[in-house]
Formats: C-alpha cells, sequence, structure tokens
C-alpha cells in the first residue's frame, strides 16, 4: 500500500499548489478579480466533473494505468502553469484540474481495493491522513521554494518532484508487486 499511500500525498501536494499558488500567478499576468475567479472556477469544475468518467475509465481498463495518467497529466500541466498565459493557461489550468480529480478518485479506489478485508476503516483512514499531509506539504514546500527562487520555480521544481515520487511509487509497486491488473 505504501506506493499509493506516496501517489495520495503527492497528488495532495499538487491540489494545495495549484489552488493556493495558481491566484498568485493569475495576478502576475493582471487579470482582474472577475477573471482570476472564473479561471479558479473553470479549474475547480474540471477537477469535479472528471472524477466520475476517471472512475469508469478505471473499472473498465486499469486503474493503476489510469491513476498513473492522471499523475502524468497532473506533473506536466503543473510545470507548464509557469510558461502559458490566455487561452493556453485556460488549457492548461483545465487539464491540472483534470489530472488532480483522476488521481484523487482513483487512488481512493485502489487503497480500498488493496486494504485488508479487516482493515478497510483503519486503511482509509490512514489514506485521509496522507491526503491531509499532502495538502500540507504542498503549499509550504511550493512558499518556500517559490520565496527563494520564484514562483515559476516553485512550480516547476514542484513537478519535478511529483514526477520522481511517480516513478518511486512504480519502481516500489513493481519490485513489491503490489500491483492488482
Amino acid at each position: 500500500l505504501m506506493p499509493w499511500f506516496l501517489i495520495i500525498v503527492i497528488n495532495m501536494f499538487f491540489v494545495g499548489i495549484l489552488f493556493g499558488f495558481l491566484p498568485f500567478r493569475i495576478h502576475d499576468l493582471g487579470y482582474n478579480p472577475f477573471n482570476t475567479g472564473l479561471l479558479l472556477s473553470v479549474t475547480t469544475v474540471s477537477y469535479l466533473l472528471v472524477q466520475p468518467v476517471a472512475g469508469w475509465l478505471a473499472d473498465k481498463y486499469s486503474m493503476e494505468m489510469i491513476l498513473r495518467i492522471g499523475m502524468v497529466i497532473s506533473i506536466i500541466s503543473t510545470a507548464a502553469i509557469p510558461f502559458v498565459t490566455d487561452i493556453l493557461l485556460i488549457i492548461t489550468c483545465i487539464v491540472a484540474g483534470i489530472g488532480i480529480g483522476v488521481v484523487w478518485t482513483n487512488s481512493d479506489a485502489l487503497v480500498s481495493k488493496l486494504a485488508a478485508e479487516n482493515a478497510m476503516g483503519a486503511t482509509m483512514g490512514v489514506a485521509g491522513s496522507f491526503k491531509e499531509l499532502g495538502d500540507m506539504i504542498g503549499p509550504l514546500l511550493m512558499g518556500a521554494i517559490s520565496q527563494a527562487l520564484g514562483l515559476k520555480w516553485g512550480f516547476v521544481i514542484c513537478a519535478a518532484l511529483g514526477g520522481i515520487a511517480l516513478v518511486i511509487t512504480i519502481i516500489t509497486a513493481t519490485k513489491n508487486k503490489t500491483e492488482i491488473v
């Protein structure tokens, strides 16, 4: 289960970064408050609406594969945020919302599927704690990096850390044979 708990931490790490620091990026671009709210709303709606589709795709194909695709989408879109503007920023934010929504849905489903029958509550409780850990670490790390190196580097470095974590989970899951195919 540990590799999948790391995915949960990283996904919430991206949630905290996206919704905590996207407003700063938008402000730097000079968007007015209405457009800022609109862009954040579109991002949130994409995150919300993709979840049933992500669950359906996981049921139809492979939960692990769909989850990993969602992580890759999150990583790429998070890294792209400081380099795009206007319509490309809108598209990137929608894609970022989709990525985290895909992972959100399928990480919970996968962890519950891997839980021992008599430990479902405890396992989901641990998963919830890992979500909160990621939600705390993301903004703190992003803030520290952004203060030291600038907002652009905060997005890029945090995306790279997410990529490293994804690789670690793939290696660990394969090594420990925790895959369910």
